[in-house]
C-alpha cells in the first residue's frame, strides 16, 4: 500500500520528450518546442493508486551529457523511474541501458517504466519490436509503454502502471534537495517533443 509521498525521476537522453511527458501528466498540455533543462526540476501532483490518492513528485532531469554526473544525485530516494527514448531515435535507445545502470546503482531497488516517445509519429519509427522485447526481457522492466506527450496517449497510464510496482523509502532515504524548475535563459536549446 502507498502512503505518503512517492518520488519519480524521468531520465533518458536530450530531445527525447521529458519535460513534455511531465507536462503533460502535470498540466495535460503539449509545448512544441520547450527549453533544455538545466540539472532537474520538479513539480508535485496526486495520483490514484489502489483507491488512494497519492502525491507524487515528478523529478524531470537534464539530459545533456555535460549534466550526466550531476543528474545521478536525483535519483537518491526515488521509489520509481521512467527512462524515456524517442522511438525515432536508434541512439536514444541505445542508451538506455547505461541510464538503467546508473539508476540502479544509485538506487537498486527502484521501480522502471522504460517508456517509447512519440508514438504519433510511429510511420518514422527505428526501433522494432524485437529489439523492445529483448532489452525488456534483459533488464526485467516493470513497466513498457509507448507514449505521445503531443496527444497524451498513454502517459498517465504509465504512471499509474509504475505506481503499482512502488515502494515507499523510509524518510532517512530521501534526499530532501530543494531545487525549482530552472530553464537554460542564455542558450536557444530547445527540444522537440
Amino acid at each position: 500500500m502507498l502512503n505518503g509521498s512517492m518520488k519519480i525521476c524521468v531520465i533518458g537522453d536530450m530531445s527525447v520528450g521529458k519535460t513534455c511527458i511531465s507536462n503533460r501528466l502535470i498540466k495535460d498540455q503539449f509545448i512544441d518546442e520547450e527549453k533544455a533543462t538545466i540539472a532537474a526540476s520538479f513539480v508535485t501532483t496526486k495520483l490514484e493508486s489502489e483507491g488512494k490518492e497519492v502525491d507524487v513528485s515528478i523529478w524531470d532531469t537534464a539530459g545533456q551529457e555535460k549534466y550526466r554526473s550531476m543528474v545521478s544525485m536525483y535519483y537518491r530516494g526515488s521509489s520509481g523511474a521512467v527512462i524515456v527514448y524517442d522511438i525515432t531515435s536508434k541512439t536514444s535507445f541505445e542508451h538506455i541501458r547505461g541510464w538503467y545502470k546508473d539508476l540502479k546503482d544509485a538506487v537498486p531497488d527502484v521501480a522502471v517504466a522504460v517508456v517509447g516517445n512519440k508514438s504519433d509519429i510511429n510511420d518514422q519509427r527505428v526501433i522494432n519490436e524485437d529489439e523492445i522485447k529483448r532489452l525488456n526481457e534483459e533488464l526485467k522492466i516493470e513497466v513498457y509503454a509507448e507514449v505521445s506527450a503531443k496527444t497524451g496517449e498513454n502517459v498517465k497510464k504509465v504512471f499509474l502502471d509504475l505506481l503499482k510496482f512502488m515502494k515507499p523509502k523510509e524518510r532517512s532515504e530521501v534526499t530532501c534537495i530543494e531545487h525549482h524548475q530552472i530553464q537554460e535563459k542564455d542558450e536557444e536549446s530547445t527540444s522537440c517533443c
